[in-house]
């Protein structure tokens, strides 16, 4: 698992690089350094498969009432018939990285679910308009 204090630019924004593993992180890991010292943190995450990754963004990271963000991803299999989701609950305090609730179902054309197991992990955590 790697862990830098790298600055670089995402598209017209700085950012921070706060997290990162290819792997991906999952239950809980440390950051770099405070959220709290950043207006926005950026969440790349992705479920068993890289060919399907996300990002969000969590706003006002210092409010106790918006430091935490629901992740989910939804794909289907390679021939189709299945549909997968997976879903979890990121929190963030201070330079703590909480990945809860982390769960997987599969839905089948036929309206079959099961839960296979397999949640999300985050490979990249950004810092995003420091503010100290």
């Amino acid at each position: 698992m790697g862990q830098a204090i790298l600055s670089g630019n995402s598209g017209i924004e700085n950012y921070t690089l706060l997290y990162h593993n290819e792997d991906g992180g999952d239950g809980e890991f440390t950051l770099s350094e405070s959220a709290n010292n950043f207006k926005r943190i950026g969440i790349y995450y992705f479920s068993n498969n890289l060919n399907f990754q996300n990002y969000t963004e969590m706003f006002n990271i210092n409010e106790p009432t918006t430091n935490g963000s629901t992740l989910q991803v939804i794909y289907p299999n390679a021939g189709g018939t299945n549909f997968y989701i997976r879903c979890a609950y990121a929190h963030i305090n201070g330079n703590q990285f909480i990945l809860g609730r982390n769960f997987g179902i599969s839905i089948s054309s036929t309206g079959t679910v099961s839960s296979d197991g397999t949640g999300i992990k985050v490979y990249e955590v950004h810092g995003i308009e420091r503010i100290i």
